[in-house]
């Protein structure tokens, strides 16, 4: 059978299509992956078609592509955290039934992917985030997959959370993978003397710890003072600020930006989108759209931010609806 991947949200890294890929090189299936596209003769000749898709503002995209590959009879999958977020959406549109969740089908292939997860589950059920929906029970992987290439990465949603004697088979099977990323970060609240001490012994790219919510605050100054505590340069560790989202202001914001600048880490502005929305712009009541650009433009680059202050910033800067260019320093 001929099987062709696409991977409906194009330009990221997306393990569900390497792993469905080789899944059906074990069944002795001639295997082809699209990034996107969609005009090339191993595509259109195939018998089946996944679409996997991890943003729920390549829906539109998807609903289109998808429906022209019925229109010449071809068996379609669609799946990926997008889906399960809006699954009534995809089959509304398309009269193809998603699949929902995580996909055992997929989950335990081996093989050599950029990505791996060691854990699935997160015991938090943060209003913000799509991981309570996929992955419903908390679980600990043994036999994983050693993540390889040039940008290697552990997608635990979070691996704090697990055992410790989980997290110490984890730094070991991992301790010589260079340039390692535990993408999805580490857990203020759980981030202690001894998770530094476990953890150094990895090639780690950076630290990644979150900022989303003012209350984590002590938990985040705790961190923040044991790496710091240890010589790690702001440079080395990347803390998510969630911004936008409904029910905070501005103000609060800009403080935990300004407050993860104090503590010697470097902010990572995330504009909050809602779980169900269909495009990549969002703006919650009470927020401004040019205003929270601006925002983002000033803390996405430490370039910027570490050659002037916010009031600074915002004098020179004009918002590129009004002058039609981006700004730049």
């Amino acid at each position: 059978m001929r099987v062709a991947i696409i991977n409906a949200s194009a330009g990221v890294y997306n393990l569900a299509v390497h792993r469905i890929a080789n899944y059906h090189r074990g069944l002795g299936d001639e295997v082809a992956i699209a990034q996107g596209g969609l005009f090339l003769p191993e595509v259109w000749d195939a018998d089946k078609l996944y679409f996997s898709v991890i943003f729920t503002w390549d829906l539109p995209a998807l609903v289109e592509r998808v429906n022209l590959f019925k229109q010449h009879g071809k068996e379609i999958e669609i799946g990926g955290p997008a889906a399960t977020a809006l699954p009534l959406y995809i089959e509304e549109t398309t009269g193809i039934k998603p699949h929902v969740g995580l996909d055992d089908r997929f989950e335990f292939i081996k093989g050599e992917f950029k990505m791996s997860f060691t854990s699935r589950g997160c015991r938090n059920k943060c209003p913000w985030c799509i991981v309570p929906r996929i992955e419903s029970e908390p679980k600990e992987y043994d036999d994983f997959n050693i993540p390889v290439g040039d940008n290697p990465s552990i997608g635990d949603n979070n691996l704090l959370m697990t055992s410790t004697e989980h997290q110490r088979l984890v730094v070991d099977r991992l301790k010589d993978v260079r340039n390692l990323d535990i993408n999805s970060g580490m857990e203020a609240a759980l981030f202690t003397e001894e998770t530094y001490q476990l953890y150094s012994k990895l090639h780690l790219e950076r630290w990644r710890l979150a900022f989303d919510s003012m209350a984590v605050e002590k938990e985040i100054e705790r961190a923040a003072a044991i790496l710091s505590g240890h010589g790690v340069r702001y440079s080395s560790i990347s803390t998510f600020v969630l911004i936008g989202f409904p029910g905070t202001t501005m103000e609060e914001n800009i403080y935990r930006l300004e407050k993860t600048r104090a503590l010697g880490m470097t902010p990572y502005p995330q504009r909050y989108v809602p779980l169900n929305s269909l495009s990549h712009k969002y703006t919650a009541k009470g927020f401004d759209n040019i205003e929270l650009e601006k925002l983002r433009s000033y803390w996405v680059s430490a370039n910027v931010w570490r050659s002037c202050t916010w009031q600074e910033f915002q004098n020179k800067y004009k918002p590129a609806e009004e002058n039609a260019t981006t700004p730049m320093l």
